[in-house]
This record gives C-alpha cells, sequence and structure tokens, in this order.
C-alpha cells in the first residue's frame, strides 16, 4: 500500500471512515492503524454491564468511528446482544430507515437482549418527530437526551462530541488519536506493514527520522489547526518525502 493512501483513510468522507461487517478491504493496514479512544473504551464498559432491558446508544456524526467500534464488538457479543449498526440504513429497498428502527425497537421490547445502536445526530432529530407512536416512550427520551437533559438509567448515550479530538499541555496543541497515529505509521520495525512494504525508498528514513525529531510537533499542529482537512495539509507537509 503506497504510504499516500493511508493518508487518505484520515478524512470523513473517506469510503474507509465507515466499517460494516462484510468489510474485507485493506483489513490489515486498517487494523494495525487501529487507535483505541476513549469513547471506545467507555463504550466497552457500558456494552458488558448492559441489560436485558437497556437501549445503548452511540452517537455522533457521519465518519467518526460509529461503525468501527460497533463492527468490532457485534463479531463477539451478537449471540448475546442485538446491534444496530447503523441507523441511517434499512433492512430492505421497500424499508425506510425510520421504519428500520421502529422495527429494531418493537423487537426490543418483545425479547430479554440489550439493543446496541450506532445512530447519526440527525437521524436522531428525525426519529423522534416521525417514529411510531408504539414507541412513544423511546421518542420523549431521544428528545430529553437532545435536549441535553438526563434521560432514564435503562438508556445510555455515548455521544462522540463529548469527547474531545484535541487538548493543550503547557501551551502545546495535543491528540490522543493524531499522536498514536503518527507514532504507528513512522516507527521502523519489520512487522511494521509500510515500513515492509517500502523497505528500501529513500523517503522513508528521511521522513521517519525528521518526525522524530520533534518535526511531528509542527505536523501535529497542522492538524490540530484544520481537524478536518487533516489529509490535505498532512500531504503538503509531507510531500518532500516521496
Amino acid at each position: 500500500m503506497e504510504f499516500i493512501k493511508v493518508l487518505s483513510l484520515l478524512p470523513k468522507s473517506s469510503p474507509f471512515a465507515v466499517s460494516t461487517e462484510y468489510d474485507t478491504t485493506l483489513v490489515s493496514y486498517k487494523d494495525y492503524q487501529y487507535i483505541k479512544t476513549d469513547i471506545e473504551a467507555n463504550f466497552e464498559k457500558v456494552l458488558l454491564q448492559s441489560s436485558g432491558n437497556e437501549v445503548v446508544f452511540l452517537c455522533g456524526s457521519s465518519g467518526d468511528g460509529k461503525s468501527k467500534i460497533l463492527t468490532r464488538f457485534s463479531k463477539y457479543y451478537k449471540s448475546i446482544k442485538d446491534f444496530h449498526l447503523d441507523a441511517t440504513h434499512s433492512f430492505s429497498l421497500h424499508q425506510t430507515a425510520i421504519q428500520a428502527l421502529d422495527e429494531k425497537f418493537s423487537e426490543f421490547k418483545e425479547n430479554n437482549r440489550p439493543l446496541i445502536i450506532g445512530v447519526n445526530i440527525v437521524m436522531f432529530g428525525h426519529y423522534s418527530r416521525k417514529g411510531s407512536n408504539e414507541n412513544y416512550d423511546i421518542k420523549t427520551f431521544i428528545k430529553v437526551f437532545l435536549a441535553g437533559n438526563q434521560t432514564s438509567e435503562n438508556n445510555t448515550f455515548l455521544d462522540f462530541e463529548s469527547y474531545t479530538k484535541f487538548y493543550f499541555s503547557d501551551g502545546e496543541g495535543r491528540s490522543s488519536f493524531a499522536e498514536p497515529f503518527l507514532e504507528k505509521l513512522i516507527l521502523a520495525y519489520w512487522s511494521h506493514l509500510f515500513y515492509k512494504k517500502k523497505c528500501g525508498q529513500p523517503w522513508w528514513p528521511k521522513f521517519a527520522t525528521n518526525l522524530m525529531q520533534n518535526q511531528d510537533k509542527y505536523l501535529l499542529g497542522l492538524l490540530l489547526l484544520n481537524y478536518e482537512a487533516r489529509y490535505i495539509l498532512v500531504v503538503i507537509t509531507c510531500r518532500d518525502y516521496y
């Protein structure tokens, strides 16, 4: 895999931003570069503690990592917990996403298994207005959540927007995601997928050495200046190394 291509995994608009149960594209590279986030750690705790009458919502926006987290855990727990990986999808061509949610909530009320849902905040708003009145109770606590208030203890909301993407420490911008991502990308050892692919290429040692000599702080600063356009900024900063 070309080094430039791994950077294309970063933007939210990237086709790699969404994962499915049947996703086999570049799996080894994506798994290698995967960074476990704070929200995933908290989600895992909530998931393991969830009981039969509880709905767990993993909320956010497009391409933020919801589907990847849910896909990873559904592989191990789907036999005892129900998962709906993406609430913007339906189960058939003749069904809307709203109707699919109605179906999942109805099934949830009839069985004794926790329901785990990945949902876009915009979809939340749609469902609270257009969902079936048979699920009026669920629509009500969704509205309570969207209003910024506490909800029932049987419903857990984990929202990506509640987890900071970067922070400041000692006057410097830091990121618990970008820093380990870059570290994994540039460390030179034989089990490193990208290193093995490009071992012997003239740009690799120059790129890695410069980043290890504190230029990674400059690069990280660019990433934080424009989080959404980080792919473009990385390419501009590193283009001399290809």
